[in-house]
């Protein structure tokens, strides 16, 4: 956010400058570390949504786009046993599916490493998609993201958007053992939200693992 002499003239703007400048931030939650006064300025001026981690910290996705006659897949997993202990980096399969009779050879399965900060970005969105479904007001939940004045309210139209299936816990421990959910299909900018990061195409920050 601030670099070198950039640091020591931010650190020294007003605070109601400074409110204002965070106004317009969408990571206000991650700029509480730049010094301990930025951090009291933006809890008491700011509401900090905090979200409940995955059962076990482990979750995975399914998440499908239909396009016509063709689907993108992806599959993708984050923390468990194989993990370093308390993280959240993962990995996402991807599969161009076609119908048979269009087909010139098999889908190409391409796997990507993704890291922790992109993990924890996506189980936010996840988090925000769940408060849509149980009744929140989707422009609220999305006001970061909204840009401007986009309507963010969910809108079903087939084959348009993205279908999504969250899974929580590792399989085999009691207390996340068969925690699924079908979220069903996104909205436009909760499907664009999801790509940032599971998408290689999308997501620069992401490690090509192999491809088959």
């Amino acid at each position: 956010m601030v670099r070198h002499g950039g640091y020591a003239m931010a650190t020294q703007l007003p605070d109601d400058v400074l409110i204002h400048v965070l106004q317009a931030h969408g990571k206000r939650s991650e700029a509480r570390a730049v010094q301990s006064h930025w951090r009291s300025l933006i809890e008491d001026n700011f509401e900090i949504r905090k979200y409940e981690p995955p059962v076990n910290k482990t979750f995975c996705i399914d998440f499908e786009i239909d396009c016509q006659m063709a689907k993108d897949l992806y599959c993708a997993q984050f923390g468990g046993t194989k993990r370093e202990a308390g993280s959240l980096f993962g990995d996402v399969t991807f599969s161009h599916w076609v119908p048979a009779y269009f087909r010139s050879r098999l889908p190409q399965d391409i796997l990507h490493e993704i890291g922790e900060d992109d993990a924890c970005e996506l189980w936010k969105t996840i988090s925000k998609v769940r408060d849509v479904r149980d009744g929140a007001d989707a422009n609220t939940v999305f006001k970061d993201e909204v840009d401007g004045g986009a309507d963010a309210t969910p809108r079903r139209r087939a084959n348009s958007e993205g279908h999504l299936i969250v899974s929580e816990g590792d399989a085999g421990v009691e207390s996340g053992f068969g925690k699924r959910q079908v979220i069903g299909r996104l909205s436009t900018i909760e499907t664009e939200l999801v790509l940032r990061v599971i998408d290689h195409r999308r997501n620069g920050r992401t490690r090509r693992c192999y491809s088959e």
